[in-house]
């Protein structure tokens, strides 16, 4: 396509007294733009990570990384298309009776994203871990007695429904999350946040791979929750605590474990944890990686989660990115 610019008349001639005035030519000149592609800008990165401790005993067999193995198809990827951020249609319900779609989804927050991905075993008396989680859902489980439902308990349009949306969480890219993170920022500029900005706020972190600190809004009631290591990767320098750790779904406990081996370099044979991990500024792949890599306090926050896993019946590797979309 070409633009058209301005008429530039270069000169006016005047002719001898004996003529008439002559018309004058104008150039018209057409400056053609060139078509430019528009790239992602690289994730920022932090600064290098702690270099690998000396030889100390191998991770045990069930402390390995959790990635599904190469056998198993990974999931279809539900990818949005453009990195931009839809205006979402007011007063959309977090629960549908039919096949949710990409438009269903689309300019959604992640925390209303996990809600409605949960609602289904909300629904069946879930006992949630998460207290962000627990607390969004105690009013429509009171008085039922809560327990641990299993997505193979799910209806049929409800299991294919959690799985669509969580793959579509996972496949959101960092100039999407980022476009999340501006509009949580306008909403606090405008004081026109709600009561789960602050769970948003620790959503975004966790993605993102850095802070998103909120101001403190006026006549604003926050939910206010405990940092936890997937929303501050700061705290995989420490050892973890079972407190932490028992405060996690199954599918944290799964993200956690692999992401103390995203922090050293490791690339995943899962989509899913590959996608999910590429967001963060932290995350620097590397094809060479390997578990020589990983410190002392690694190993220790390995063996620990995967003890939680187990008390837990957490993910085996046949099943991870199924789980990777339960509660």
């Amino acid at each position: 396509m070409y633009a058209r610019a301005p008429v530039n008349p270069r000169s006016l001639c005047l002719a001898p007294l004996t003529l008439a005035l002559l018309a004058c030519s104008a150039s018209v000149h057409r400056a053609p733009t060139q078509a430019q592609s528009t790239q992602a800008a690289p994730a920022a990165s932090v600064g290098a990570l702690a270099s690998a401790e000396p030889p100390v005993p191998p991770v045990p067999s069930g402390a390995q990384p959790g990635d599904v193995a190469g056998s198993q198809p990974a999931p279809t990827t539900v990818s949005p298309a453009q990195p931009t951020l839809p205006s979402a249609p007011a007063n959309r319900p977090l629960t549908y009776a039919r096949e949710i779609t990409e438009a269903d989804l689309a300019g959604r927050t992640l925390r209303e994203l996990a809600i409605m991905r949960n609602a289904p075993y909300a629904a069946l008396g879930h006992r949630f871990r998460r207290p962000w989680l627990a607390d969004h859902f105690a009013e429509a489980r009171a008085g039922r007695p809560l327990r641990t439902v299993q997505e193979s308990e799910l209806s049929a349009l409800d299991r294919r429904n959690a799985q669509f949306i969580g793959r579509y969480d996972v496949a959101l890219t960092r100039p999407q999350l980022e476009l999340l993170a501006d509009a949580l920022r306008d909403r606090i500029a405008r004081n026109r946040m709600d009561e789960g900005d602050n769970v948003e706020a620790d959503l975004l972190s966790q993605r993102l791979g850095r802070r998103v600190a909120l101001a403190p809004t006026r006549g604003v009631a926050q939910q206010v929750y405990d940092h936890t290591p997937l929303d501050d990767v700061s705290m995989l320098d420490s050892l973890l605590t079972r407190a932490q750790l028992l405060q996690m779904s199954v599918r944290d406990l799964w993200i956690l474990r692999n992401m103390i081996y995203a922090t050293r370099g490791r690339v995943f044979q899962s989509t899913t944890l590959n996608e999910y991990f590429a967001s963060s500024a932290w995350y620097r792949p590397d094809e060479h990686y390997n578990d020589a890599r990983l410190r002392r306090i690694d190993r220790q926050n390995l063996r620990l989660i995967q003890s939680v896993e187990a008390e837990m019946g957490g993910p085996t590797n046949a099943t991870l990115d199924s789980t990777m979309y339960a509660a």
